[in-house]
């Protein structure tokens, strides 16, 4: 593929906005009015647009298919994160895991979407994400995963991946890797 783009997905809840923890576990924000980002999101946004990448959202949201929220308010939610972040484009998954799909992370086709879509070189790309199933679906694509480490009690991630514990360590292991593929 000729004009190969390079990426940064980020994980909506916990990465680019706030989630609710209950019992230690993060839970989707539903509501605008509690929208809150998580500092250093635009920071990096604007960092990663600097060195040419795409900004893209990449976010699991089973609360649609269960019930718990419509559409339409997630939609208006992710258009107003792109709006005020400056993200520019984005791929949902609006399933449950009963619902067997291939695009609900830690599954990697929303990965594939992107690079179908968008001409995104994978290999060349990193997703930061905070749960083990986005360093999951990173891995799997052959995406560079950096695991934002909020401290949950659920499981972490395996495999290949760097830790960080803000959003400011991002765009250093961006600017690392970027070198040693000088």
């Amino acid at each position: 593929m000729k004009n190969l783009k390079r990426a940064l997905f980020l994980d909506r809840d916990g990465v680019v906005i706030k989630s609710l923890v209950i019992d230690g576990k993060p839970v989707a924000n539903h509501s605008l009015e509690t929208l809150e980002y998580v500092p250093g999101i635009r920071d990096l946004i604007t960092y990663v647009k600097g060195k040419s990448m795409i900004p893209i959202l990449i976010t699991n949201q089973p609360d649609i298919a269960r019930g718990l929220i419509d559409k339409e308010l997630v939609d208006e939610m992710n258009s107003r994160i792109i709006l005020e972040t400056g993200i520019e484009e984005v791929f949902m998954c609006c399933h449950d895991d009963i619902d067997r799909c291939d695009c609900r992370k830690p599954l990697p086709g929303l990965f594939y979407q992107a690079k179908r879509l968008l001409n995104i070189d994978l290999e060349r790309s990193y997703m930061v994400g905070d749960r083990w199933k986005d360093v999951q679906a990173a891995q799997d694509a052959g995406v560079i995963a950096i695991y934002l480490d909020s401290e949950y009690q659920e499981p972490t991630p395996t495999g290949i991946f760097h830790r960080i514990e803000s959003l400011e360590e991002c765009k250093i292991k961006i600017s690392v890797g970027d070198s040693s593929h000088d």
